[in-house]
């Protein structure tokens, strides 16, 4: 198995700047025969907001300039943008699922899946504000940029956007049981089961990466670029090799995800069909109250596993291209292609991340009386107002 990444011997990062350039083959690095020096495996490999690369066997199709302006757009403006604004709404859905209770499972894990949407939302924020370029080139700034925000925002951000990916796994799994044993599965996923499985979500990807934080510590260190000692990054022995096992575990983790959130789509998809057609038949007859409900809450959970499926499906095919195509990678032939479509994958991933609301209100009949209930006195107080200035 084979990880591009770009390590160094006296690197600069500067334009065409780095004296050498290589392959980290993962089987390599945990024996113990091989070591990536710097720039953070993360980043190298999943992160758009390195736009200081190797650009020497770049396709000619790809303006560099042009290139950078992109990423910058998409890292630091959109990103930066939809992050603020998806932060405020996915406060707005805790603020809902915590007034709906706890008592149903489908609200614990909405709830869940909107605080780690929350968690990744704010961590693009951070990291959209550390690489504006009017604040990364500060001469002033006492750390190097890609340092910190590989360790404060990247990484968290990272485990965030995977938290997001197994709740929507599981929402879409617990409403595949409800199709396959609908007398059973309220007996087998409960309410505090459901809180359990969550929890155990977040410690589980947060675990996985908690061993980084033991090897890797902010300490003095020199960048040739700056000529000059900033604050950054220091690996203490076997840093790297924890930190390779915690970015294989988790594209895993995303893979896994994304598959399992396919496939439970498509027995979905194919459940309402059956429904439907079934319904047009006995057109007579009239479902339950319960039945209905439960036709409503798939559907929901349909609308929000469609669209991680189109935000998240081609981010899960691009990690797995980058192991099968060794040139496809942040140092090889076709590494401006592969910062440009990270940046496009990443704007994809934070827009997940904030549309879910207007789902719930469309589809949610609870939801959207309780945000009825909490924000209704203000849109009425602000309708009025508007009417009134009308009128003068």
């Amino acid at each position: 198995m084979v990880l591009e990444a770009d390590f160094k011997n006296n690197i600069t990062f500067g334009h065409l700047n780095s004296e050498y350039y290589g392959t980290l083959n993962i089987s390599d690095v945990i024996s113990g025969n091989q070591e990536i020096d710097e720039h953070n495996i993360w980043d190298v490999a999943f992160s758009t907001t390195n736009t200081e690369h190797n650009t020497q066997n770049a396709p000619d199709f790809i303006d560099e300039q042009l290139l950078s302006t992109f990423i910058i757009v998409c890292t630091v403006v959109y990103n930066g943008a939809i992050g603020t604004v998806g932060c405020v709404l996915n406060v707005i859905n805790i603020l809902v699922f915590s007034r709906l209770g706890f008592k149903d499972t489908v609200n614990i894990s909405l709830l869940s899946l909107a605080v780690a949407d929350f968690g990744a939302l704010l961590s693009l924020i951070w990291k959209a504000i550390i690489r504006n370029p009017y604040f990364s080139n500060w001469d002033e700034i006492p750390f190097d940029p890609l340092d910190i925000q590989y360790i404060t925002a990247g990484t968290p951000g990272f485990c965030f956007a995977r938290i997001s990916s197994l709740i929507t796994a599981f929402v879409t799994f617990e409403r595949c049981l409800c199709i396959a044993m609908p007398l059973q599965v309220r007996r087998i996923i409960t309410p505090k089961r459901t809180i359990i499985i969550m929890t155990s979500i977040f410690v589980l990807i947060f675990g996985s990466v908690a061993p980084m934080y033991f090897f890797i510590r902010f300490g003095p260190k020199y960048f040739p670029k700056r000529n000059k000692t900033l604050v950054g990054l220091i690996y203490s022995k076997n840093g790297r090799l924890v930190e390779s096992f915690s970015v294989m575990f988790n594209i895993f983790i995303q893979i896994f995800a994304v598959l399992s959130v396919m496939i439970c789509t498509i027995i979905l998809v194919v459940e309402l069909k059956q429904k439907s057609a079934w319904r047009s038949k006995t057109t007579g007859t009239r479902d339950s109250t319960s039945n209905v409900r439960d036709l409503k809450v798939v559907k929901m959970i349909l609308f929000i596993s469609i669209i991680f499926i189109i935000c998240f499906f081609p981010s899960a095919v691009n990690l797995i291209a980058i192991f099968i195509l060794p040139e496809y990678s942040a140092t090889g032939r076709y590494n401006s292609l592969f910062f440009l479509i990270w940046a496009v994958f990443n704007a994809m991933e934070a827009t997940n991340s904030s549309v879910n609301i207007f789902v719930y209100i469309r589809m949610s009949s609870k939801y959207a009386e309780v945000f009825r209930d909490i924000f209704g006195s203000e849109m009425k107080i602000g309708c009025l107002k508007k009417n009134a200035e009308l009128k003068d």
